[in-house]
């Protein structure tokens, strides 16, 4: 799920005092009715032939129900902390994972919705009680909705990704066969005395390397991507990342800033976060006018890190904001063919972690990636 989704969602959907104790007034009167208000739920997408075809077997069936009676439960007790809004992210997930429709699933809340509401004004609860309710299964509902969204967006990466990776494959042969025949005509160009053709011939070549060198990094991209992560300093890595690209910046009059706080260390492959952040740095440098500034920033605490990459450059539309993870998207054909970006997100997703941007025309953009962070016994790690 997107990053800064789940985070406005847990933000703005936290209870005030007033709304915890509706809430749980709510759960005395409700309570004697989850186990009617699930069974209304499930038979209300066991009544749609499409939704019933997906479910396995009664059993199934029953162990759905009983996670929704746990989700009921916790939903009026709380505590809403950011753990409540992760089991509901899984809870969510799990009946995209299982195949149901979104409609289907929409209706069936929306049943429980009408369930509870008619519960609630029989038993002549408060206004306030009744608003408080609405607001938690208003985000339940986004949680479902915003589930089905991410489901569709992998889906929408994986499909190119593969018909890319067979039509690099099927490429390469007649490549090799172009080489091939280069290196004979070369051969026959110099017998004949034509050496002012050869540069023609090494030109020919050149296109032939850099098309070879596409289909193997759009090959590379397909493979599951293996990541072997360790403990390093955060410090140390921003230093080698200033190095490396310090000249760039230079060049173009930009001001490149790194900075970390928190935890010494951080858990990570180290390779393959370098590879992400030159992604991100050759993205922002791109971005920043001479005389602008990019901040690369690691912030560890005890459970993640965060990594932002923070630029004054043009920003982008939100068109654009969309679409920038997308394979093969670019908005310049001339600078590449739309793979660092694609290439970032697949390491963070390998990590297990999250990527977001936010960013306006003119304002500039911040890339931020959120990792898991695994409990350190050692501590500092030098």
């Amino acid at each position: 799920m997107s990053g800064h989704f789940f985070d406005e969602l847990a933000t703005h959907g936290a209870f005030n005092d007033a709304e915890v104790r509706a809430l749980r007034a709510c759960h005395a009167i409700l309570a004697p009715h989850f186990d009617d208000i699930s069974e209304s739920f499930y038979r209300g997408l066991l009544n749609e032939p499409r939704a019933r075809e997906v479910f396995s077997s009664p059993e199934q069936v029953e162990r759905l129900r009983a996670s929704l009676l746990g989700w009921l439960e916790s939903g009026f007790t709380g505590p809403w902390d950011d753990a409540f809004f992760a089991r509901r992210r899984r809870i969510a997930r799990t009946h995209v994972d299982v195949g149901l429709l979104p409609q289907f699933v929409t209706g069936a809340m929306s049943v429980v919705r009408r369930h509870v509401r008619q519960v609630l004004v029989v038993a002549e609860a408060s206004l306030p009680l009744l608003e408080a309710t609405e607001r938690l299964l208003q985000l339940e509902l986004e949680l479902m909705q915003q589930s089905y969204w991410d489901h569709m967006m992998e889906l929408k990466l994986t499909v190119p990704v593969a018909f890319a990776s067979g039509l690099a494959h099927e490429i390469r042969n007649p490549l090799n066969a172009i080489v091939l025949n280069l290196k004979i005509l070369e051969r026959r160009l110099q017998a004949l005395d034509a050496d002012h053709s050869i540069p023609i011939v090494e030109a020919a070549r050149d296109e032939v390397r850099r098309i070879a060198s596409l289909t193997d990094e759009i090959i590379e991209f397909a493979k599951p991507m293996a990541i072997r992560r360790t403990w390093h300093r955060a410090d140390r890595f921003l230093a080698e990342l200033e190095t490396l690209h310090a000249g760039a910046f230079r060049a173009k009059g930009v001001s490149l800033r790194a900075e970390s706080s928190g935890e010494a260390t951080w858990y990570c492959d180290v390779a393959r976060m370098l590879q992400a952040l030159t992604n991100l740095l050759a993205n922002a440098l791109d971005a920043v006018q001479p005389g602008g500034q990019v901040l690369v920033s690691i912030a560890s605490d005890r459970v993640s890190t965060t990594i932002e990459v923070i630029d004054d450059g043009r920003g982008m539309a939100p068109a654009v904001r969309y679409r920038i993870f997308d394979i093969f998207y670019t908005q310049d054909n001339a600078r590449g063919m739309g793979l660092g970006l694609s290439i970032v997100r697949n390491i963070v997703d390998a990590h297990g972690g999250l990527i977001d941007v936010r960013t306006l025309p003119g304002a500039g953009s911040t890339f931020t990636i959120r990792l898991p962070r695994p409990y350190d016994p050692q501590g500092d790690h030098g």
